[in-house]
């Protein structure tokens, strides 16, 4: 009998699946991102890219570099604002840093961070960087929120979650739908049951356990495994059926209070073309709300001149054209008025610009307000371990892998007692 049956969307458990492979269980993996709307590749990728440190796991690396090519960003993490941009990975980042408190207090901060031996150690930072000014902090408070699940003020970010390691070697993969389903092959060729193009319709539950899922693709019928990790949201859960969603989530589900939404630009500089970073985050004033068009990711697209603009919009304003227009409009001026000799001219809406909910579905970048994410519950089942993004502690790849890292051990922990019953019922 299967160990562990994974219900996953855009390759997001496809490196646990082959992960618990490796570790000797046996394990079958259902995809249904057709089910999930009508996103492009760079949507499902996200507006984070990938930061490699000491702590990715050679597998996790694999996983994140074998399906398509990728790029390295030279100049590390860039932060361009009033007073241009600064980085930690460029020719003149020892510059930056000599020059610069808050780059300063910021690589001092990773690092105390990483060397935390528990949850209080991380609280008492916290505490020292909430005693700081914000002129002086603001950076650390950011590299808290870009990624985060939960929206805080500017001031108060540092309370919520881990920093990005900005101090890790970043990448930008160039994701494709042939490159996704590469990673599929890589998953069956690792010794992965794969069930790809695939819908749930159905799951069935004993009290506190699952049992079974109903599988409808190439293969259709009724699945059964030991465990189940379902890495679909909640707001996912409800698009693909409410029985489910009643079934995993009785109390509802955590809905948004903002969503990154992807603008794409052609970006002009004339001779100065390429000195524009590939990746870089644009902040038009730092104390203001990061938001809308005062906070920008920015990232360099495979097409000649052509960047990726992600910014955080309220949720209820996802598919408004005339704020989307706005924002666009607002977009142009800015790169026009921030990045010198620079013409800027919208290439492509986001995809919440083009199509309605029903097509699209949920947003694949969703941020929750705080007290929402504190009080969103699910069944509590035994053998039922949650990767969506509410359970997540940063949406982009780091976030992830530390979240499935956490359910390998607990799968691993569920195993040993299983062979200790064993061993009991032996002995008797």
């Amino acid at each position: 009998m299967i160990d562990v049956a994974l219900v996953s969307a855009f390759g997001r458990a496809n490196w646990l699946a082959a992960e618990l492979v490796d570790q000797g269980f046996k394990v079958a993996l259902v995809d249904i991102s057709d089910s999930l709307g009508r996103w492009a590749p760079e949507d499902w990728e996200g507006p984070f890219g990938f930061l490699q440190t000491e702590k990715t796991t050679p597998s996790q690396l694999t996983r994140l570099t074998h399906e398509d090519h990728h790029d390295a960003v030279d100049e590390g993490f860039v932060v361009w604002t009033d007073q241009g941009p600064v980085d930690t990975g460029g020719l003149f980042s020892n510059f930056w840093l000599s020059q610069s408190s808050p780059l300063e207090k910021l690589k001092l901060h990773l690092t105390n961070w990483d060397s935390a031996k528990n949850l209080q150690e991380k609280k008492t930072l916290t505490k020292k960087i909430m005693d700081l000014p914000f002129e002086e902090s603001w950076i650390i408070h950011l590299s808290h929120q870009l990624a985060s699940p939960v929206f805080k003020d500017n001031a108060l970010a540092v309370q919520w979650g881990a920093p990005l390691p900005v101090y890790g070697s970043q990448f930008i993969r160039r994701v494709t739908r042939k490159g996704s389903q590469k990673s599929l092959e890589w998953c069956e060729q690792r010794g992965v049951k794969l069930f790809a193009s695939s819908q749930v319709t159905d799951l069935s539950l004993d009290k506190t356990y699952w049992q079974e899922i109903e599988v409808k693709g190439a293969w259709s019928g009724v699945l059964k495994a030991k465990n189940l990790v379902w890495a679909i949201s909640s707001q996912e859960t409800e698009k693909i059926s409410p029985k489910i969603r009643s079934d995993l989530y009785p109390g509802g589900i955590l809905k948004p209070e903002w969503v990154w939404v992807r603008y794409r630009f052609k970006i002009l500089l004339g001779l100065y073309q390429k000195t524009l970073p590939l990746k870089f985050v644009l902040i038009e004033d730092p104390k203001l709300w990061w938001a809308h068009t005062n906070l920008v990711m920015v990232q360099k697209t495979v097409a000649e001149n052509d960047f990726d603009a992600w910014i955080r919009i309220p949720a209820h304003h996802r598919f408004h054209r005339t704020s989307m227009e706005k924002w666009a409009e607002e977009l142009s001026q800015l790169f026009s008025r921030k990045i010198p000799f620079a013409k800027a001219q919208i290439q492509d809406m986001p995809q919440d610009y083009l199509y309605e909910y029903e097509e699209l579905g949920p947003s694949l970048f969703p941020v929750f307000k705080e007290r929402d994410h504190r009080r969103f519950r699910v069944k509590p089942l035994k053998n039922v371990y949650h990767l969506g993004v509410e359970f997540s502690p940063s949406l982009d790849w780091t976030g992830r892998f530390k979240r499935q890292s956490q359910v390998v051990r607990l799968l691993d922990d569920w195993r040993r007692g299983e062979l200790k019953k064993k061993e009991v019922v032996v002995d008797t």
